[in-house]
């Protein structure tokens, strides 16, 4: 972007031209419609606000610019310092909302921006009706998808790639409600969505799509190993999605920082050369994964945000079709506003019906999870927290040894297994002790018990 290309401007030629002033000329050059929020300088574009990668590069454009006008005197660096800092005060906004927002505050929707328009969300998910607006600079939003709402668009080849990858149709249904929710800014489902199978299964060609779906501008490709990284997450700011093509098997993860994201945390992003500045996450997380990384989080913290997808069908290397791959074939079939519709009912469900589990998803977690943690595994199979209830210690180690040898896992000792317990029951604590019979006992476990406490009666 040149000033040049944006418009023809007068040529200055006094020396003492106030910066102000020409700080008032280049906001007049973007037709107004400049934003210094929270750090950062934004220009609208192509019906959206558009952020300058850094301060470095909004003071470029303004070098540009004086360049353009024949300010070459003011081409110093203090000199353009002034400009920049007067350019940043007319522009500022206070505002502790999070984008999109409009910039009058008695308006509280929320839209979806299209190449047509803006599609009401909040209408849509009372009515099930499409309400379509025209683009207003009054809407600050840094997201425009790149093709058109066309109500009755359809998506077949789309529709039979899910078919041939993920063929269970409720497993269908949850991932088109996790792709709605990523058409717009939300983190309240607090879920990462994994892609796990070995290659030509669809996983990789179905996060392309998804990029398609949602635009370059609009995603990040921070892998989750940098998520607990001084400078990376600033990456992820203002974005929808957050896509990572491959998980390295040998990934160690900052599980707690990874948590903190997807729950919508506030977090410090820290920018090189520039002061940090407080965000929320925005971008939803979804990753393909060849073999599902070592999670060291005992808790179900981390393991109750996954969304797994099992890509169980591999595609003959003869019927592999290499053209899904690239942009021009969706662009040609026009099949994105199909897709987007797709989506957009996705969204509808999730808000109506709440967050599809399916079967055939949970059921392969849990078995990871078991391979993962076995005393985990069987502690949420096989106990309940329930205050003023207890169970004998024994009891739950007996049946927690059966439980390893009926699967093949090493047996914990007690010390092992109480520090679990202690882990993912928080009410739980070891009370006094009680006859077991022929003059043996054992301690008590208060606030747990058993949830078949009949079979030791």
């Amino acid at each position: 972007m040149t000033t040049r290309e944006l418009v023809k401007v007068k040529i200055v030629k006094d020396e003492e031209y106030p910066a102000h002033k020409l700080a008032d000329e280049y906001i007049e050059i973007h037709a107004g419609h400049l934003i210094f929020y929270n750090g950062s300088m934004y220009y609208r574009h192509s019906n959206k606000y558009r952020k300058f990668e850094n301060l470095s590069k909004f003071k470029l454009s303004v070098l540009v610019f004086l360049n353009s006008i024949g300010c070459v005197h003011y081409l110093l660096n203090s000199k353009v310092e002034n400009i920049t800092t007067a350019i940043k005060a007319k522009t500022t906004l206070n505002d502790e909302r999070k984008p999109p927002f409009f910039l009058e505050n008695d308006r509280k929707e929320s839209f979806i921006s299209l190449e047509n328009g803006l599609l009401n969300i909040n209408h849509f998910l009372k009515t099930k009706e499409v309400k379509i607006h025209k683009h207003t600079p009054s809407y600050f939003c840094t997201t425009c998808f790149e093709y058109p709402y066309i109500k009755d668009a359809i998506a077949p080849t789309w529709q039979k790639i899910l078919d041939e990858s993920l063929p269970d149709k409720d497993v269908q249904r949850s991932l088109q409600q996790l792709i709605g929710n990523a058409l717009r800014y939300s983190n309240k489902h607090e879920s990462m969505v994994f892609f796990l199978g070995k290659g030509r299964n669809g996983k990789s060609l179905i996060l392309f799509i998804i990029r398609l779906l949602l635009g370059e501008d609009n995603i990040s490709t921070l892998p989750l190993e940098d998520f607990g990284r001084r400078f990376s997450l600033y990456r992820t700011i203002g974005k929808l999605a957050n896509i990572i093509g491959e998980v390295s098997d040998s990934s160690k993860l900052p599980e707690t920082s990874i948590k903190s994201y997807i729950s919508g945390e506030p977090f410090q992003a820290d920018i090189k050369f520039q002061d940090p500045v407080i965000v929320y996450p925005t971008a939803r997380i979804f990753a393909a994964l060849n073999t599902f990384p070592g999670i060291r989080d005992t808790s179900d913290g981390f393991y109750r945000r996954i969304r797994l997808f099992p890509f169980k069908h591999q595609v003959p290397e003869e019927e592999v079709r290499p053209e899904l791959m690239t942009d021009e074939f969706w662009n040609k079939s026009g099949e994105l506003p199909g897709i987007f519709n797709w989506a957009l009912e996705g969204l509808y469900d999730l808000e109506t019906n709440g967050l599809l589990k399916a079967k055939g998803c949970e059921d392969v977690l849990r078995e990871i999870r078991t391979l993962q943690n076995p005393v985990i595994a069987f502690l949420e199979e096989f106990i309940v927290q329930d205050e003023g209830s207890s169970s004998l210690a024994k009891h739950i180690h007996d049946k927690y040894s059966t439980f390893c040898v009926d699967h093949g896992y090493i047996v914990k000792d007690t010390s092992a297994l109480g520090k679990a317990i202690r882990n993912v029951f928080p009410l739980a604590k070891q009370g006094g002790f009680a006859s077991l019979g022929g003059g043996k006992r054992s301690r008590k476990w208060i606030n747990i018990r058993l949830k078949k406490q009949d079979e030791f009666i």
